[in-house]
């Protein structure tokens, strides 16, 4: 089995509509989510869980990603 995922980043990156910021109060802080970095990913190759990111960044990352999949 295996699951779609998005890459999680700690690095600087350009604003733009499919890259969502992480508070510093969440799960990896001052990080980005790539949502146009889709991918798909064995469960076998799922290292750990790091956790969950809050209902307000999950709603950013729901718009970049209906931007990156061309949704909107």
């Amino acid at each position: 089995m295996s699951v779609l995922v998005i890459t999680l980043t700690t690095s600087t990156k350009p604003a733009v509509a499919s890259i969502v910021e992480i508070a510093s109060t969440e799960v990896l802080p001052g990080g980005r989510v790539m949502c146009h970095d889709i991918y798909d990913l064995n469960d076998d190759e799922v290292k750990a869980d790091i956790g969950a990111l809050s209902a307000t960044t999950m709603a950013a990352v729901n718009e970049g990603l209906k931007g990156s999949l061309s949704l909107t």
